[in-house]
């Protein structure tokens, strides 16, 4: 059963998705498909002119990098005592803020990064 949108309701979730939201939380949050959305997106993207396209594409990579950034002073500010103690101490504060989903595969801050951050080595952090 296909389901027919409007092309406002189409217009509004790519905008959504260009002011920086993920494609799966304004699929989730319109009861919608995630490849429904990307596919939208790509039409889209398809009818702009391309020097709007590298311009949306270069926002795109501009937001993703911001939000990298704002991870990474979060991550540093919540680590400050921890970055003058032991390398043990680090490993622990990095299991600590992996349990409660600051850092990891579905966080802004990967546990790489975060490990880069705190002067540890990933493989020692997974050993």
């Amino acid at each position: 059963m296909h389901k027919r949108f409007s092309e406002e309701f189409k217009k509004s979730a790519i905008i959504r998705v260009q002011n920086g939201e993920s494609q799966l939380s304004v699929a989730n949050s319109l009861g919608i498909s995630y490849k429904t959305l990307n596919r939208w997106i790509i039409q889209a993207k398809g009818q702009m002119p391309s020097e709007n396209v590298s311009l949306s594409e270069e926002n795109a990579r501009l937001r993703k990098a911001l939000k990298e950034r704002e991870a990474e002073i979060a991550f540093l500010k919540k680590s400050s005592g921890v970055l003058r103690k032991d390398v043990v101490t680090r490993y622990a504060f990095l299991e600590h803020c992996i349990r409660c989903a600051e850092v990891g595969r579905h966080a802004a801050l990967p546990v790489t990064r975060a490990c880069h951050l705190l002067g540890v080595s990933v493989s020692g952090f997974y050993a």
